[in-house]
């Protein structure tokens, strides 16, 4: 339907390739975490932040406020800056697999429809060259789907294109849904979702004074 309807529709949304970015590096994550589960036995507070403190890794680093945390194992007082730097010496390809995490979100804020292309391929080939196995598949993704990625960089009336529009009313549909708990009579679920999605459409969604209740019995006498 999606070729049928949009043949020229040629992107990908960046949020999903994010997704499956973050799906990789968390499987390293945890690859790490078995690979030095003996420090566990050791009381070790590099694992336990590892463990804990993994969010840090994940979200964007600079918009992450300022934070700190007593390490239950020294004492000491933490900043995120000092967990980061902790977590990330526990082995030089864990390192590397976080700076490769890094340069792609960093590729997808900062990158134009004008150097996407040439970006991306430095980036699939630094990914190829770490040889980090977690990734393979990211590297095959980035590969099939690399016209795609670089035409989301594509913008309209200054911003760059993405599909969270739809994703938002596909939302608000499932949401009616859910409160309703499941709808029965096709025109009126239709018209629900048009005057809840539509500010300017009017409850019956026709001007026609026509019911479009289901047919059935007529209600029988009502006592009080």
């Amino acid at each position: 339907m999606a070729k049928t309807a949009f043949p020229n529709c040629n992107c990908a949304d960046s949020f999903h390739v994010i997704k499956n970015l973050m799906f990789y590096f968390n499987k390293i994550r945890i690859s790490f975490l078995k690979k030095y589960e003996y420090l566990k036995k050791e009381r070790s507070s590099l694992y336990w932040l590892l463990k804990k403190y993994n969010f840090v890794l994940y979200k964007d680093f600079l918009k992450l406020k300022e934070y700190y945390c007593i390490n239950k194992v020294t004492g000491e007082v933490m900043s995120k800056y000092q967990i980061r730097s902790t977590i990330l010496s526990i082995d030089p390809e864990f390192q590397l697999a976080y700076d490769l995490k890094e340069a792609y979100r960093s590729f997808n804020s900062s990158a134009s429809i004008l150097d996407a292309e040439d970006r991306l391929t430095d980036l699939i080939q630094e990914f190829s060259v770490s040889k980090i196995y977690e990734y393979i598949p990211f590297v095959h993704l980035l590969k099939k789907w690399k016209k795609e990625i670089v035409n989301s960089f594509s913008t309209y009336n200054g911003h760059r294109i993405h599909n969270g529009y739809i994703e938002r009313r596909n939302l608000v549909i499932k949401q009616l849904f859910a409160n309703a708990y499941g709808f029965y009579n096709f025109p009126r679920t239709r018209n629900r979702i048009l005057y809840v999605l539509n500010h300017d459409a009017i409850i019956r969604g026709s001007s026609d004074k026509i019911s479009n209740a289901l047919p059935g019995k007529p209600r029988g006498k009502y006592n009080k």
